[in-house]
């Protein structure tokens, strides 16, 4: 098993030296930078395991260091701790929202580096394990459910298309029709399924690239209202569902692309058609709540446990053995990825056979912050 590797960033010799002793007493290989320059190309050459880096801007501008390893997609989830002689709260503030792990504040001793290093790599460990158990449920999900997916909605149009070219058969218009809207039907099914797989595997390429999922922050969606209701009615009608949504919406603009902004609510409307009985309420409400818009869809239906909470992702439906239904499981995982990117949150209270209720917050755009907000509720 190779060593692990500590990049200490500072000129201060008495920092060296605890790194040093640190590193010796712990068997850690030292990498050692007098600068930012240097620190930022050992980083790139060695990837260590964790940075150790001083926060003096009149020396070392760690800021400027962390930016650089926070955007590059081989050092962007390297753990990063300050080391800082001057005791700021803002300096504190601004380090942790461009990504430290941890700050020191002088004077700090050995064993107070060494905790802070061992609770970082500890993290990391757990983080890398995680991101291992994920992978293989993925496998195992494509290895056992996606091939049936596939092979359903291809037998439907196969089936479909055999019967209609089969002429020493005579089928009726009526029939025919039938026919053709099974084919359709099947064609659409596999096309959903493609391109949310497809989607999927974009949006978690995207959360490995620093740089890719800032441009994604920077996008914008003005006037969410049309989007949110209009996505909901339309999502509602295709299950003949359109007299159960309940819509409570205000206006706002939020750092989102409208076209993830539709696939967002539309997912998630389909989860509430799919998972409660017509003639029960689906409500859709949207609020501003300081520099962030809250977006609930709640509904009366199959519900979920506190441990299925927990497992969504790729590939994973519950209760599948009890109860028929189409699709991956992607609905969920892209909602959730969808809005981790944007640096939002997503939440899901849930009683089983009762209620289901998910609440998702995204950023607002700046323009929000002039504009009037109207509330508008209606039932459709």
């Amino acid at each position: 098993m190779s060593r692990v590797s500590i990049l200490w960033v500072t000129q201060e010799p008495t920092v060296l030296q605890q790194g040093i002793a640190l590193c010796a007493r712990l068997n850690y290989s030292l990498l050692q930078a007098r600068d930012e320059t240097t620190g930022w190309r050992l980083a790139q050459q060695h990837t260590p395991k964790i940075i150790v880096c001083e926060l003096s801007p009149s020396a070392i501008n760690g800021y400027n260091f962390l930016e650089k390893i926070r955007q590059n997609q081989d050092t962007a989830i390297i753990p990063v701790i300050f080391l800082s002689n001057c005791l700021d709260t803002s300096q504190h503030r601004k380090a942790m929202e461009m990504g430290a792990d941890d700050i020191l504040f002088a004077p700090y001793c050995e064993p107070d580096l060494e905790n802070a290093i061992a609770a970082r790599l500890t993290r990391q460990q757990t983080m890398i394990r995680r991101s291992q158990q994920e992978l293989e449920q993925l496998r195992y999900n494509i290895t056992a459910f996606l091939p049936h997916e596939f092979k359903t909605a291809l037998t439907g149009i196969i089936a479909g298309t055999d019967l209609l070219l089969n002429r020493s058969i005579p089928l009726e218009s009526s029939v025919m029709r039938e026919l053709l809207y099974c084919i359709q039907s099947s064609g659409k099914r596999l096309s959903r399924l493609s391109n949310n797989f497809l989607l999927y595997c974009e949006l978690k390429a995207v959360s490995d690239d620093p740089v890719k999922v800032q441009n994604l922050r920077n996008q914008k969606t003005h006037f969410a209202y049309n989007n949110i209701s209009q996505t909901s009615i339309k999502q509602t009608h295709r299950y003949h569902r359109q007299q159960d949504l309940i819509l409570d919406l205000q206006e706002a603009s939020v750092k989102m692309d409208t076209s993830y902004l539709i696939k967002l609510v539309e997912e998630l409307i389909d989860n509430a058609c799919k998972f409660s009985p017509p003639g029960t309420p689906i409500k859709v409400r949207s609020q501003v709540q300081k520099d962030y818009l809250s977006i609930s869809i709640s509904d009366r239906g199959r519900g979920m446990t506190p441990q299925q909470i927990e497992q969504i992702g790729l590939g994973i439906q519950f209760d599948r053995s009890f109860y028929e239904q189409q699709g991956f499981g992607l609905g969920l995982a892209i909602a959730k990825n969808l809005i981790q990117l944007h640096g939002g949150k997503l939440q899901i209270t849930s009683i089983p056979q009762k209620t289901t209720k998910v609440t998702l917050t995204l950023p607002l755009a700046k323009s929000s912050a002039r504009q009037k907000f109207s509330i508008v509720s209606s039932r459709c």
